[in-house]
């Protein structure tokens, strides 16, 4: 049953495929894939998945930093139109008539989120279930990308991350700056407006952003 999932995984294929490949139904061949995603999950998850403590926190702050040069931040989503401005959540100004400072702040953010768009093309590289749009129960696709999430941090941790990988995931992101910049404000559009302040200072300005605006 593992052999079936992991290969439903990898391959991409759709249960219509595997039914000639595994002799089995497609009804059958879907349960299979559930319970064993689920069992990876639950077996895995205290291996691959970290505890989220305060000290991790910082430290995936402080190495998000040092590769994207945005700080305060523990990660980016690729969904800007899809989320609101909140204190944890920063979105680009909208809009056409902006300032510089404002473009600038909008390029930086999107530069930023390139990471997260390499880190799922080396993950739906490994695992080309994700080539497809995942047909399944929206409780199914969860645990889909919850067993390939796993598996894949435990393959990092055993095997590390290839120099090719590596590269994809830093492109980009070179001739960074050195600093931090810490914002106290609570109100999200104050947030934003003190990293656009930011990012067109002395200290947190790449000196190339204006060419890339």
């Amino acid at each position: 049953m593992l052999g079936i999932t992991i290969r439903f995984l990898a391959t991409g294929n759709t249960f219509r495929d595997m039914e000639f490949t595994e002799y089995r139904g497609r009804s059958t061949i879907g349960k299979i894939v559930r319970e064993v995603c689920q069992a990876i999950w639950k077996s895995l998850l205290g291996k691959g998945i970290p505890s989220i403590t305060k000290n991790l926190l910082e430290q995936i702050a402080d190495e998000f930093f040092k590769n994207t040069n945005f700080p305060n931040c523990i990660g980016a989503l690729d969904a800007d139109e899809g989320l609101p401005l909140t204190n944890n959540i920063m979105r680009p100004y909208p809009g056409k008539h902006l300032t510089i400072q404002q473009r600038v702040f909008n390029y930086r953010l999107s530069r930023t989120r390139r990471y997260v768009e390499c880190t799922f093309g080396i993950l739906a590289n490994k695992w080309r279930i994700f080539h497809r749009p995942l047909n399944v129960q929206y409780n199914f696709v969860t645990d889909i990308i919850k067993a390939c999430g796993v598996i894949h941090n435990c393959v990092i941790s055993r095997d590390g991350i290839k120099p090719s990988e590596e590269l994809l995931i830093h492109d980009g992101f070179s001739d960074l700056h050195n600093s931090t910049n810490y914002i106290s404000s609570t109100n999200p559009v104050n947030i934003r407006n003190e990293f656009c302040k930011y990012f067109s200072s002395d200290v947190g300005a790449l000196t190339w952003q204006l060419s890339k605006i």
